[in-house]
């Protein structure tokens, strides 16, 4: 992937339905570089989305059941194997015009807007978003349509009736239902339609029609299972993100310009396989007539045009887009958004609906404000819902959590017979319930792709597209809940991505749901971690996706990749590990969280060495107003995770309860901001606070101050020593110095080591001294997972005692080092948990010896002496320490954490003067993974004062040429960079 060059496209297909994906393989296979524009993360959205998961059989009148994970998977199978490119989760702010002809598409995205140029554009979406572009149906029609809606429902007692007649009341079409049978036992998807009408006025129709179906399907659900007898005991379980709607009279506008195509075949909610063959053929017809009239030079583009905004090129700033994994040629695209004609206003915009959003939403409502509400999924929720990640694993839940969740669990009675606060339908219906009064306000399918900002640096609302291109939106207040701080990072505020030195991130997923009932999750093989994502990088994004299609399951998978850790903007004030576990008050305080460290992946502080993250205490954050507000940037709310926080501080906010909380506050802040008439940074705290404690959402304890009298703990459990090694050198130092005067004997060992932390040099000799009594016992041997508690105390204060040691980067200790190093090795093969559920959580396949090695290489590169370097060959060349450089971008990938080690040590090699070691981090130029490839980058150069690009045989050449290289000792700061000295 490092040496990969961007290729220009020949041919843009618009949409990603069943027409898009097979124009855009027909024009694939002839040889055509092309490329698919679809705003949702999986394709063949008519069945997928919809919740259709039948086929007419021909004529014959029978259904064919539909696997709808298989569907998503098939259509991305086929696209990458014919060579076309999908560009998921974005879609055509406007068509970029030649003198004559159609040059392109500027698309709109996350990562802001870029011009994809190209010979030809197929427009295969039913809204015909190329001619609304163009002028021609730019606005939408008004007219009657159809809405049709799919529930499934499962434990269903019996049926024999394909329809069934409903009571009037309930105001479905023809008063009727149809029943399909399901792919599970004993359930069925029940079909039914209502009339409606498409307003010309509202971009967001659809929007509001498919909000307006789900609470349709939860009065009928209702009604189903109180008076049909078939359906007494079941009950809901899925609602699919998407309706039918089906405009009546006419087939829409077609585009109508030189090198810009309409597929005019329309689909139906009835097809069959013939339709389907049809397709087949009309589809492979289009994409010969394309190459027939296909330019033989790229067509120079003059504007581009949107509905009723035209932008010549000449007001554009058009430059790389910086993301060298992008397989197509993309130019970031920069003007004045002035020039933006359609324009919406608000008082308070919130970016994104999900966990927190949503929260956000419901505390303007619930002020009597109105907000404009974007989101990018065609469903409410994000990870807790589209994710499927709808479970608490810890988090403070009163307050609002806890209201949230009894209106949840009365629904789940309703509609399952449960009443169960994570159940996912019920979630879906609440919100819809919810939105009922506001949803005209709601845009679903909506990318946010620029934010306003004026002169002065404030947010002035955003720039976003959605199926009639490109729109502006003027608000007062922008609230970024979009969880990876886009809004933020649109206006040009600075963050932290992933570890301070190599960017590697916590694991991302994206779940699906088994076909077959199980017992717990343990039992599932689909709630799994992929790999570590770096998704600040466009081309990161699109390898999750088609990674998690790879393994993900036949029956049904999330279109949403759900990221663990992404954007941490900068804020007024950056909370730390420190903060938290010191107990710190701040005097803005307006959130906690209460959740034990959580990583799944490799924490950045130098204290996990030591083993001290590995507690499952519930540790009291509190959250201070100014880490939600970015530096530099006023009238800009960032909620959810991408808040103001050290990484490592982070992992302990992140939880569903907490970000709910998190949603709320930034909503009702805004709200109390926007009434009292002033900005966001002048807001009363004290009044928000009050109104906070009032609503449960802070407890007492949130403003208690903890340990008042300043006492620290030098033996005793980790967070207890967390908390003591987090305090300011000085006083930690006189504290320990103070108790060895004393004569304290018993616990002269564990005040070494606080000591040696804070690099006291005779403390570090004890330390030294324990490591050999410990090596000369036979500790270096004992399994990291040994049953005997004598034996894992053993492992882990070896561990403890190299991590103090290796800190410090001192020679007088390398004899101690040497000798660890020369008796390491991975403990055996790599291993996971027996469970299904395990076996797919990429992020526990480690060796059993993980941290050790890990703790060594970081020992050894400080060091950075030529006697190591041997021993940290050997381990190179050890089978089960190598081999997880994985070159393929849409092939699976080996365990990322075995990757990481075998990264660490080869940069650890190299810095003591290996060039065996620096060859295998030339290897990593070449993973698929851009974290990896950038790390092994970034630290070649580094250590050789070379920069070679990403060419690994370049690389080769050049250090073989070189061999032995000087040894290059790391100098960067220790990690726990939150330390206050």
């Amino acid at each position: 992937m490092g040496g990969m060059n961007m290729k220009p496209a020949d041919v843009i297909v618009l949409g990603g339905g069943l027409a898009g994906c097979m124009a855009a393989k027909h024009a694939a296979e002839l040889g055509l570089r092309t490329v698919v524009i679809e705003r949702r993360g999986g394709l063949g959205h008519e069945l997928a989305a919809t919740g259709r998961a039948w086929l007419l059989n021909g004529g014959t009148g029978s259904e064919l059941p539909v696997l709808l994970g298989s569907l998503k998977k098939k259509l991305l199978a086929d696209q990458l194997e014919a060579g076309a490119l999908p560009l998921f989760f974005s879609a055509p702010a406007a068509l970029a015009l030649g003198d004559k002809r159609a040059a392109g598409v500027l698309i709109g995205n996350q990562y802001g807007l870029q011009f994809l140029p190209a010979r030809a554009v197929i427009d295969t979406t039913a809204a015909g978003v190329a001619a609304r572009l163009l002028g021609g149906g730019g606005d939408p029609h008004s007219g009657e349509a159809v809405v049709r809606y799919v529930a499934e429902m499962e434990n269903i007692g019996y049926y024999f009736e394909k329809t069934m007649e409903v009571p009037p009341e309930l105001g479905l079409l023809d008063d009727r239902i149809t029943l399909h049978e399901g792919v599970r036992s004993r359930s069925l998807y029940v079909e039914f339609s209502f009339p409606a009408k498409i307003d010309s006025a509202r971009r967001n129709t659809k929007a509001i029609l498919a909000s307006e179906a789900k609470r349709r399907a939860y009065r009928l659900v209702c009604w189903l299972r109180e008076h049909a007898e078939f359906f007494s005991g079941s009950r809901l379980s899925h609602l699919p993100a998407e309706a039918w709607v089906e405009e009546q009279g006419g087939d829409g506008v077609a585009a109508s310009c030189p090198g810009l195509y309409s597929y005019s075949g329309r689909l139906h909610p009835k097809m069959s396989t013939r339709d389907m063959d049809r397709l087949e053929q009309e589809t492979r017809t289009l994409a010969e007539r394309v190459l027939r009239e296909l330019p033989p030079e790229q067509p120079s583009v003059l504007r581009f045009v949107s509905g009723l905004t035209e932008i010549p090129v000449s007001a554009c700033r058009l430059s790389s887009f910086r993301d060298r994994g992008m397989e197509v040629e993309l130019q970031r695209a920069e003007f004045d958004y002035g020039l933006i004609r359609e324009r919406l206003e608000a008082p308070v915009l919130v970016a994104g609906l999900g966990t927190s959003g949503m929260m956000a939403a419901r505390a303007l409502w619930d002020s009597g404000m109105a907000a404009l509400l974007l989101e990018a999924n065609s469903e409410l929720g994000g990870t807790s819902v589209v994710g499927l990640v709808n479970g608490y694993w810890n988090g403070f839940r009163e307050g609002m959590v806890r209201r949230r969740d009894h209106e949840v669990m009365e629904i789940s009675r309703q509609v399952a017979g449960t009443g169960n606060a994570t159940h996912l339908s019920a979630s879906i219906i609440a919100n819809h319930l919810l939105m009922e009064p506001h949803a005209d306000w709601c845009h679903t399918g909506t990318l946010l792709c620029g934010t306003l900002v004026s002169a002065d640096r404030k947010a002035r609302g955003a720039v976003a597209v959605d199926e009639f291109g490109l729109f502006a939106i003027d608000a007062d207040i922008t609230i970024d809940a979009t969880g990876d701080g886009d809004a933020a990072f649109l206006a040009g505020c600075d963050y932290e991505f992933g570890d301070p030195r190599d960017g590697v991130t916590q694991t991302a997923s994206q779940w699906g749901e088994e076909l077959w009932e199980t017992r717990t999750f343990k039992d599932t093989r689909y709630y799994s971690d992929l790999d570590a994502i770096y998704n600040d990088r466009y081309s990161e994004l699109l390898r999750g996706i088609c990674l998690a299609h790879r393994r993900n399951s036949d029956y049904r998978f999330s279109d949403m990749l759900a990221v663990r850790e992404s954007r941490r903007i900068i804020g007024e004030y950056q909370l730390t590990v420190g903060d938290i576990v010191r107990g710190i008050v701040p005097a803005d305080c307006v959130g906690v969280t209460l959740t034990p460290f959580d990583f799944h992946g490799i924490p950045s502080s130098w204290l996990a060495n030591m083993g001290l993250y590995a507690t499952h205490d519930k540790l009291r954050a509190r959250i201070p107003y100014r880490a939600y507000l970015p530096r530099g940037l006023d009238g800009l709310l960032v909620t959810g995770k991408a808040f103001s926080a050290t990484r490592d501080a982070g992992c302990i906010c992140r939880m569903n309860a907490d970000l709910r909380h998190a949603g709320y506050t930034v909503g009702l802040a805004a709200a109390m901001a926007f009434r009292q008439g002033c900005g966001v940074r002048e807001l009363d705290v004290a009044a928000l606070q009050a109104r906070l404690l009032e609503l449960g959402i802070l407890p007492e304890w949130a403003l208690e101050q903890e340990a008042a009298d300043g006492t620290m703990v030098f033996a005793g459990g980790k967070v207890e020593l967390l908390r003591t090694m987090l305090a300011p050198r000085k006083q930690a130092v006189a504290e320990g110095r103070r108790l060895l005067e004393q004569g304290e004997t018993q616990d002269r060992l564990d005040i070494c080591k606080v000591l040696a932390w804070f690099e006291e040099e005779d403390a570090l000799d004890e330390v030294a001294r324990r490591l050999t009594e410990l090596m000369d016992a036979g500790g270096m041997e004992q399994p990291a997972m040994s049953p005997l508690a004598s034996n894992k105390e053993m492992y882990l204060e070896i561990n403890h005692c190299l991590a103090l040691i290796g800190k410090i980067g001192n020679t007088k200790y390398r004899h101690v080092l040497l000798r660890a190093l020369s008796l390491a090795g991975p403990g055996g093969p790599v291993r996971h948990e027996a469970t299904l559920y395990h076996q797919s959580r990429i992020d526990g396949w480690r060796v059993p010896h993980y941290s050790r090695l890990m703790t060594l290489a970081a020992a050894c590169e400080r060091l950075a002496d030529r006697e190591l370097a041997p021993h940290l060959e050997r381990l190179l060349d050890d089978p089960v320490l190598s081999g997880y450089i994985s070159p393929g971008r849409h092939e699976g990938v080996k365990p990322f954490f075995c990757s990481y080690l075998e990264l660490c040590l080869s940069r650890a090699a190299a810095r003591c003067g290996s060039a065996a070691g620096a060859e295998r981090l030339a290897g990593y130029l070449e993973d698929a993974r851009y974290v990896l490839s950038e790390a092994a980058h970034k630290e070649l150069t580094a250590i050789t004062g070379a920069d070679l690009g990403f060419d690994a045989g370049r690389w080769r050449v050049w250090l073989q040429a070189r061999s032995p290289l000087p040894p290059a000792p790391y100098r960067g700061p220790v990690p726990g960079y939150d330390i206050p000295q």
